[in-house]
């Protein structure tokens, strides 16, 4: 809990308190006895030169203004630690909550994260008096987005709805022919466009046209594919988030207590010492946090149907990478070891390179959002979280680590529980008796010219 509140206060400094020197007021019997004794003055500073070259002038003290303006900076900065360090908690546990409610409820909490920032970044580009003459302008752009969730929603839960239509018939209604109605759905908004340009107002209105274009790209596909991750098992979607958090907490840590090299000039406040700090405490927490979440079924299990059941236990039997296989140790690591092989669940290699990505990638991603901000001149993009910013404030390294973990489990962890013994035997059975024949000599051909046979 200390951890993620010292995450989400990773951007909060307490201001510098720095006092103006009032310029003492002189009264006219001052100014009057300064001039009488201007050789008195000189002889005293000759003559106490040499003593006080060391010393920092007196201070003169603070007026009642400048007191009252620094107790109103500790005061408001003091307010704003405490709003976000709650709103932090409350963000934790609720994220918690939510993935103990089921696969279904995740995904239900990432459309509503889509939704935010969509509205966020179409805000910055925004001009309500032209679109005050624009009519059903911004329902436009917001079909453009239902049609887009509708068409790589559908896409990713195809297979799941087919088994939920045969209780449900009426999803069909939405399953069948998905690509075609999605293509359609949206040429019809495109009709919509062009039949609501109107003069003096092309430029605006092509412009929105390109921007909600890009954000659709950039967020809402690249963050689609969260809805594999979550049903592939929740510990991908989980380990997403957990591993950028933990690389944010520790490089805010690292870099306050042994901060002095700056990282990158968008973010003045990042550091090289806490980004390897954050690099090197990441690779070791996360295969930790790794190793506690393989041991429940129900962070493991992979959901093959939709089911709207909260705090569902399911149970699977393990499969790749989180059943405990052998590994041949290398000659000298062997000799440090004393065994030449070591037995681990392959999940622990793997949170390795996603440790890594979220410590050397993902931060970029924020960094992004950095510079993006300051092209618009804007602090944070919205106000819909007290003390954070808005949605896409607390998303910005999340999007393009969620991309990461779908690549790389379909390239390194996927592909492999495809192609089995008993995937391919299966597959085998399935074909003709000619054509099983023909397989085999085919395979004991290749054998051979390998010299296997």
């Amino acid at each position: 809990v200390l951890l993620s509140v010292a995450c989400c206060c990773r951007d909060h400094t307490i201001p510098n308190m720095k006092r103006k020197t009032a310029k003492p007021v002189q009264t006219e019997t001052e100014s009057e006895t300064e001039s009488e004794v201007p050789v008195f003055e000189e002889t005293i500073k000759r003559t106490s030169s040499s003593g006080s070259k060391n010393r920092d002038p007196p201070r003169t003290p603070m007026t009642a203004k400048e007191k009252e303006a620094s107790l109103g900076q500790k005061f408001g900065a003091h307010t704003d630690f405490k709003t976000r360090a709650s709103w932090s908690l409350v963000m934790m546990f609720g994220f918690i909550f939510i993935v103990m409610l089921g696969h279904f409820y995740v995904i239900g909490l990432v459309f509503f994260l889509n939704v935010m920032i969509f509205k966020e970044i179409l805000e910055l580009k925004r001009r309500r008096e032209k679109e005050h003459n624009l009519k059903y302008f911004r329902v436009i752009n917001w079909s453009f987005f239902l049609v887009t969730c509708y068409y790589l929603y559908g896409r990713w839960l195809s297979s799941r709805l087919q088994t939920v239509s045969m209780s449900y018939p009426w999803i069909e209604m939405f399953t069948n022919y998905h690509a075609f109605k999605s293509f359609l759905a949206y040429c019809l908004g495109f009709l919509a466009f062009v039949a609501s340009l109107q003069k003096h107002f092309y430029r605006y209105q092509f412009g929105q046209f390109a921007w909600t274009h890009m954000t659709l790209l950039f967020v809402v596909c690249q963050s689609s594919v969260m809805i594999v991750n979550i049903f592939d098992g929740i510990i991908w979607f989980f380990l997403s988030a957990g591993l950028v958090i933990c690389n944010d907490i520790w490089a805010y840590i690292w870099g306050r207590a042994f901060g002095r090299t700056p990282l990158i000039a968008l973010s003045p406040k990042k550091t090289w010492e806490g980004f390897i700090g954050a690099l090197l405490t990441t690779i070791v927490l996360g295969v930790v946090m790794t190793w506690i979440l393989s041991l429940f079924p129900e962070m493991t299990c992979s959901q093959d149907t939709i089911t709207l059941v909260p705090f569902a236990q399911p149970s699977c039997a393990p499969t790749y990478p989180f059943t405990p296989t052998v590994f041949a140790l290398p000659p000298w690591a062997a000799q440090i070891y004393g065994q030449p092989t070591v037995t681990f669940k392959p999940i622990l290699l793997h949170s390795l390179a996603l440790s890594v990505f979220a410590s050397l990638i993902a931060p970029f991603g924020g960094f992004f959002a950095s510079g993006f901000k300051r092209a618009f001149k804007i602090k944070d993009f919205g106000d819909t979280i007290p003390g954070h910013g808005g949605i896409t404030d607390r998303m910005d390294c999340q999007i393009l680590m969620s991309l990461f973990v779908y690549i790389y489990r379909t390239t390194f962890v996927k592909a492999r529980l495809a192609v089995t013994v008993s995937a391919v035997l299966g597959q085998v059975a399935t074909l003709s008796s000619e054509e099983q024949l023909n397989l085999y000599r085919t395979l004991t051909t290749a054998l051979k010219d390998k010299g296997l046979i």
